[in-house]
């Protein structure tokens, strides 16, 4: 046990039980009394890696009533430590991990007195994270129960539950949903990670096309294994390579080319789903300026996102002119928020021209999956000096983590596009 919370990085009071052999009522019979079972708590005030306190004494749990099936997860019980005891009552349903041999519980407790961290059937917990003995070939119910307001955590580990239910029919449904990823990955709600890295790969600019991309990689330590979480977004952008008085059009897209969770050393681990979200904390933006003598005519927005909130787009524009040098430092002139997918047309009537421009994706508008695109069009006129230019974009969007959200922050990348004015 020391050894295992040696590696342990989470910040709050670690409570363990070991469970002793009981006869746990499984199904709708229910007792009185329930089944008490003596065990000892591990406490540990773990900051970082280094466990700064620790002690071990007596508890016990009371298990009353269990009701696991294909469409209904009931449990419940108490927790009695210290002298004072705290109900739990468990509801909600099973589903089906994306590793095979695991159903995760998909509950709550009703009483309000936990935060449900994990419930889950494992068919080979050796290949899992396990906090006691050997469970090899042994399939095991496991339930993690975070006390609200305090840093307990109460894990339970029972082996017996094959004398009780048929664990082969309940796997052999095929009806389950696929597990929600935070419940999966239920390691991220408890363990901080050890690091938050991003690498950027080598952007490519091929003659009318260019991308780059931006890996952003949480790793976590658990008892000694790795397990890595990471996003891959990519920054594109096409266009013309000549422009002439009629102008031309640049399209830029911003989207997840990959993401993953994976360990080599856990490999139930792995999985195509992560908790990280482009867009739940701040808008997503991107900027564009020209170089003298050209200017903008028209932006216009699209893509395929979550959406949690109101559909807001901010278009900020600066009239400059055409001969100036601009930047994204700049600043801006106008603003105006529209509601919907749609472009807005520049006023370049007068001396100053659109030069710089910006479209901001409200917060919210969020990029979670492969193929979540934001799709920002620029088209560009042409004034005067004909000679080779730049056309200079900046993306900047916070990378969240539902469960580590303070991992990365606010990020920016910057491209550009070279053309010539002719």
């Amino acid at each position: 046990m020391k050894q295992l919370l040696k590696y342990l990085s989470i910040s709050f009071l670690l409570l363990v039980f070991t469970i002793t052999n009981t006869s746990v009522v499984f199904g709708s019979d229910k007792s009185e009394n329930g089944n008490e079972l003596n065990s000892k708590t591990y406490s540990a005030e773990v900051l970082g890696s280094k466990s700064s306190r620790d002690t071990i004494k007596n508890t016990s749990i009371v298990l009353k009533d269990v009701l696991l099936s294909q469409s209904k997860v009931s449990v419940v019980g108490d927790v009695y430590s210290t002298g004072v005891l705290k109900s739990f009552n468990l509801t909600g349903k099973l589903t089906k991990a994306e590793y095979p041999g695991k159903l995760i519980g998909d509950v709550v407790d009703n009483t309000n007195n936990f935060e449900v961290i994990y419930l889950g059937i494992e068919k080979n917990p050796e290949n899992n994270i396990t906090f006691f003995g050997n469970k090899k070939g042994k399939a095991t119910l496991k339930i993690y129960l975070l006390e609200k307001d305090t840093k307990n955590l109460t894990v339970y580990e029972d082996t017996d539950i094959t004398n009780r239910i048929e664990v082969d029919a309940i796997f052999n449904s095929n009806d389950y949903e696929l597990a929600n990823h935070e419940n999966e990955f239920w390691y991220g709600k408890v363990f901080k990670p050890v690091s938050a890295e991003t690498s950027t790969g080598f952007s490519t600019l091929a003659l009318a096309s260019g991308h780059s991309d931006a890996t952003h990689t949480l790793s976590y330590n658990i008892g000694g294994l790795i397990i890595y979480e990471d996003i891959t977004l990519r920054a594109y952008i096409e266009g013309p390579t000549a422009l002439d008085n009629s102008g031309g059009t640049f399209t830029t897209k911003f989207y997840v080319l990959s993401e993953g969770t994976h360990s080599t050393d856990y490999p139930s681990a792995n999985s195509s789903q992560t908790n990280f979200t482009i867009g739940s904390a701040t808008p997503t933006k991107i900027e564009a300026y020209t170089e003298p003598g050209d200017y903008f005519r028209y932006v216009q927005w699209d893509g395929s996102y979550y959406q949690s909130g109101s559909l807001n787009f901010t278009v900020k524009v600066s009239y400059k002119i055409p001969g100036t040098l601009v930047s994204f430092s700049t600043g801006y002139t106008s603003s105006q928020t529209f509601p919907s997918k749609s472009l807005k047309t520049f006023d370049n009537s007068g001396t100053n021209k659109a030069r710089i421009a910006d479209v901001e994706y409200a917060k919210g508008m969020q990029l979670k999956d492969v193929g979540n695109t934001f799709d920002t069009i620029f088209a560009v006129g042409h004034y005067d000096t004909n000679k080779s230019k730049k056309l200079n974009i900046r993306w900047t969007y916070d990378v969240f983590n539902s469960q580590n959200y303070l991992a990365f922050g606010t990020q920016t990348k910057n491209m550009y596009f070279s053309y010539t004015s002719q």
